[in-house]
């Protein structure tokens, strides 16, 4: 078959206006990928203390970047470009390349506009934390919320299978950042709203600071180990005065009752009255008022509020201070915690000489805060981190102040309309230190349900694994309080577990280790049904506690759990049923 002329002009005209489009979209193609390198570099050249020392060039630094990352989106969404991303297979990596590009410069550009405070921002070297950058940062936090959860979903969907790894990694590697940073960002603007008052930027505070040990297992953190108290001024932390616990477990607060409500009276009883049982309830505010009266009673002195943290704060803390040496023992962001669990009891079996190691270890590690400058966004991250841990909870007794306590994480708050409906809290019933050694999961399942019956048969799976050895334990770790003052418990314990469900669930069944399990006491608490249960495990075993219950299928459902802080984190895994039809 021969061509005709006019044919072979046709052929050679497509010929060469495909080469041109060819060779535009290599040429614009570089260009992009030019201007994305260009920000990629002015933003990884920035750093925190800029922030700090050089505000202007920041702001500066990220205007450029947010104009290099348009320039780039400028040249992808050209029409041409989109035609490409429509080719099957061939067009999936134009596509996201166009999508990804679309979306960062759109935070970019809310960037840009949400720091424009940091042109004018001057620092005060008098001030760890400006409240000025704490508006700046309010500002930023709130504009960024939308921007980037929405490029998360939007990444989320790009299908990346055979675009090539020079495409794919450096978009799945964005999304990995950006879904570690979302934690951040949402709870960032609570955290950083309560920042002034937790850190005495507006006035001096004096906090009361209990420390807890997981090792004795409570609702919030554990066994309260001791008291503080802590000043903060301007940012700066002072440890003032330290004391045992072994002096106010003595006392009984007078009208307990008085400070919580009849429903969590009548549930937990008289412990309530008693400093090392104060924090049965995973509702950090009904705890933490019953501690401030507790020690104003004992005192005869106001405190600010409470701030209440474990052997994981301390870890937090010492990623800021690094390595901390204490009576000739070096620790670390990595081995404190377990110090404090249990290598503590091995060194000092006397209760009293362990209580002055942790408290000379604690004083320590808040003297190296004190005469140090940390990174912010270190400390930042840090302490997000342990209130997303439910390790750090704060109370303030200024109705004003705690308001908005109680409205961000770090108010450990059950009765906010974003608390998780279900909670498992699991309270040491045996008077001794095993905890260290549990190591817990949860798993609720919600089952199926019609339309005409809105309710679903779902079940909840509670696993403890304990890991103590059966012998070898200091008697003050390995006592079994619950069976006498002088019994050994070879490792074992035993575990007061507390499931809160929606108000008006139905338990139809439980068993524990495969046997019937008694229910033993019901009550009601923030809106909430409560079933206790009573758990023995030995040593070097693991048993479950397996419920099936009907409760109410809210079409808002958030089938959540509040996970409990232990001295080894629980696990936790939800498996969503599906909607009602």
């Amino acid at each position: 078959m021969t061509l005709s002329r006019i044919q072979k002009r046709i052929v050679l005209l497509v010929g060469s206006g495909l080469l041109l489009f060819i060779a535009w979209l290599t040429v614009t193609g570089l260009q992009a990928k030019h201007h994305l390198a260009n920000a990629q570099t002015s933003l990884q050249e920035v750093r925190v203390s800029d922030v700090v020392d050089h505000p202007k060039d920041v702001h500066a630094t990220l205007k450029s970047a947010a104009d290099e990352v348009a320039r780039a989106d400028k040249l992808l969404q050209n029409p041409a470009w989109s035609v490409v991303a429509h080719i099957p297979i061939a067009g999936r990596s134009v596509k996201a390349l166009r999508i990804t590009t679309s979306h960062v410069d759109s935070v970019m550009r809310t960037t840009v506009s949400a720091t424009q405070g940091l042109r004018t921002f001057v620092h005060d070297p008098n001030q760890l934390i400006d409240p000025a950058l704490i508006k700046v940062a309010l500002v930023t936090i709130g504009a960024l919320n939308d921007p980037l959860h929405e490029t998360v979903k939007a990444l989320d969907t790009l299908d990346l299978r055979m675009v090539p790894s020079s495409v794919a990694e450096p978009i799945g590697k964005l999304k990995t950042d950006l879904m570690q940073a979302l934690p951040f960002i949402d709870q960032g603007q609570s955290l950083v709203a309560v920042a002034p008052l937790l850190l005495g930027l507006d006035r001096p505070r004096v906090w009361l600071l209990s420390m807890s040990n997981g090792a004795e297992a409570r609702s919030i953190g554990g066994f309260p180990g001791g008291l503080s108290l802590l000043r903060v001024d301007q940012g700066k932390l002072q440890l003032i005065r330290q004391q045992s616990n072994n002096t106010i477990n003595s006392l009984v607060l007078q009208n307990w009752q008085s400070y919580v409500t009849p429903e969590v009276a009548s549930l937990y009883g008289s412990d309530l009255s008693s400093f090392p049982d104060m924090n049965l309830s995973p509702d950090f505010p009904t705890n933490a008022k019953l501690m401030t009266a507790m020690y104003e009673q004992y005192s005869g002195r106001p405190v600010s509020g409470v701030l209440f943290a474990d052997e994981h704060t301390l870890a937090g803390l010492m990623q800021l201070t690094g390595p901390v040496e204490f009576r000739g023992k070096t620790f670390t962001s990595e081995n404190v915690a377990a110090y404090v669990g249990k290598g503590v009891y091995a060194d000092y079996p006397n209760p009293d000489l362990k209580d002055l190691a942790l408290f000379g270890l604690t004083q320590k590690i808040f003297n190296t805060i004190t005469n140090m400058q940390p990174d912010l966004l270190t400390t930042a991250k840090t302490f997000l981190a342990l209130v997303a841990q439910g390790r750090m909870h704060a109370w303030s007794s200024n109705p004003q102040e705690q308001r908005k306590l109680a409205s961000s994480p770090a108010g450990g708050s059950m009765k906010g309309p974003h608390s998780p409906k279900h909670a498992v809290v699991m309270v040491n019933g045996a008077g001794n230190k095993i905890d260290a050694y549990i190591h817990s999961s949860v798993k609720y399942v919600q089952g199926r349900c019609e339309a005409e019956f809105p309710y679903r048969t779902s079940t909840m799976d509670i696993s403890m694994r304990n890991t103590a050895p059966k012998s070898g334990l200091p008697a003050y770790v390995d006592g079994r309080l619950d069976l006498g003052p002088s019994v050994r418990g070879d490792g074992s314990t035993k575990m007061l577990t507390y499931v809160h469900v929606p108000q008006g669930t139905s338990l139809i069944s439980a068993t524990y280790g495969g046997k019937p399990a008694e229910l033993r006491a019901t009550g009601i608490e923030n809106e909430r049904s409560v079933w206790r249960f009573d758990n023995v495990i030995s040593a070097q075993s693991q048993k479950t506690l397996h419920l099936k219950f009907i409760e109410y299928a809210d079409p808002t459902d958030r089938p959540e759990l509040l996970p409990q802080p232990m001295a080894n984190n629980m696990n936790l895994t939800i498996k969503n049923g599906p909607a009602c039809s």
